[in-house]
């Protein structure tokens, strides 16, 4: 089997992405190193875009520290028109530090296909005539936007989906027919947000039904002596009309780990593993998830001890966490503890009840917060504190549901108090937390 040609996605180096990623965005340090590490590792493909926060800005202090890399970038949601597209470039260009990039993609194919969408390829044939672009092209999400897209033009690039478990447009002969025209294919999504080779993911609630599925793949792969990285990798590199697979990481090492994974040749049958279930391959159709951080500890100066004294013969943490539970809104519970010794019975005790539990400092209860909802990356946040045994799961779920109804950054019942006290719960969306954990320090 091939070795498959890597390219380094930069979403993870300025935003917090993935389901399973536990890092959350790299400092600028470490987000330099990762490019340091794939320009030494042969990786010269990169995949940016506006929507990444501050990635084509660090991409493009690389390129000015003398990196070289051909850079892949899109076109930034709310661009429908050619003018506001042909300014998004020049702003990429700009943040860039650059004179012209590889390859533009339209991010969204929705665009193309709306009405005026013949004027967006236009655009994009301007500028690749203009010498600002190289390649132009599109990124797709399924059979039914590719074969509308094809209709419209033939792109140069086309980034799409294709996993172990996302077999689709290899199936239906979708891949060999984008080879016939000659298409540079680029593969995204190849571990699935980190579901594919992570040793313990949280499965989106889309894709818990097919969790035996992927117990059943690891297991097979590790009988194949193949580790769940390498059969991540093998996959795209067993499509010869892949020309690269998109890989995001946090960190260097993360991917030293990955480049050594694709030296490995894997034979292995991988067409019994794929899914059909569109929302479970669908990243953009999971349901946001949900995490309530619980905040505990011993040191109470007004009663030392508290939050494990007894109720009825059990730690008052436990009746809290048993009601906790009780929720239909959450999606985990993390326990927030410090890591100073005498806290330790509380990590026992969330072992004990099968919580996790993370341990930070004790003076900076922001940064426990923050961190300990980063080791489960929500896309929301609940806060609760641990002395509150009454807590009412029907209350958490109401704040919750009006929170992702209404849209909000931050919802909460205690600003003007609207139930007793003990009751109080906090609903923010993981942008602001990390918002406020960031400029903290500023």
């Amino acid at each position: 089997m091939p070795v498959v040609k890597l390219g380094l996605g930069t979403v993870q180096l300025g935003l917090p992405y993935g389901v399973t990623n536990r890092r959350g965005r790299p400092p600028a340090a470490e987000a330099r190193r990762v490019l340091e590490t794939a320009a030494e590792c042969g990786i010269d493909l990169l995949d940016t875009a506006p929507a990444y926060g501050e990635a084509e800005r660090i991409v493009g202090d690389a390129l000015h520290a003398g990196l070289r890399f051909r850079v892949v970038t899109k076109t930034a949601t709310g661009a429908p028109t050619p003018a506001a597209l042909r300014e998004t470039l020049h702003r990429s260009l700009e943040r860039l530090g650059a004179s012209r990039v590889y390859g533009l993609l339209l991010h969204h194919c929705a665009d193309a296909l709306a009405p005026g969408g013949e004027a967006l390829v236009a655009e994009l044939q301007a500028l690749q005539r203009s010498g600002l672009v190289e390649r132009i092209g599109i990124s797709v999400y399924d059979a039914r936007e590719l074969d509308a897209m094809l209709r419209l033009f033939t792109p140069q690039i086309l980034q799409l989906p294709l996993s172990i478990a996302d077999q689709r447009l290899a199936q239906s002969g979708h891949l060999a027919k984008l080879a016939t025209l000659g298409v540079e294919i680029h593969a995204r999504s190849v571990f699935l947000q980190g579901l594919l080779v992570d040793i313990d993911p949280d499965f989106p609630r889309e894709v818990a039904p097919h969790r035996a599925a992927f117990t059943a793949l690891r297991e097979d792969l590790r009988r194949a002596g193949v580790t769940p990285l390498e059969g991540a990798l093998a996959y795209p590199a067993s499509r010869p009309e892949v020309h690269a697979a998109i890989v995001g990481v946090a960190a260097a090492d993360e991917l030293l780990e990955i480049v050594a994974a694709t030296k490995r040749r894997v034979t292995f049958v991988f067409s019994r593993y794929a899914l059909g279930d569109e929302a479970a391959l669908n990243p953009g159709r999971w349901s946001p998830k949900v995490i309530a951080v619980l905040q505990a500890r011993t040191s109470s100066s007004r009663l030392p001890g508290k939050v494990l004294r007894p109720l009825q013969g059990r730690p008052m943490l436990e009746r809290q966490i048993e009601r906790i539970l009780r929720s239909r809104r959450l999606d985990r519970l993390v326990v927030a503890t410090s890591d100073h010794p005498e806290d330790d019975p509380i990590e026992a005790l969330c072992r004990t009840l099968g919580v996790d539990c993370f341990r930070g400092a004790l003076e900076d209860v922001l940064d426990r917060f923050y961190r300990a909802a980063a080791s489960r990356r929500p896309d929301h946040v609940v806060r609760l504190t641990g002395d509150c045994p009454l807590c009412d799961p029907e209350i958490i779920d109401r704040v919750v549901a009006h929170h992702l109804e209404g849209g909000y950054d931050y919802t909460c019942n205690v600003l003007e108090p609207t139930f007793p006290d003990g009751l109080d719960v906090e609903a923010m969306t993981w942008a602001s937390l990390e918002t406020a954990w960031r400029e903290s320090g500023l």
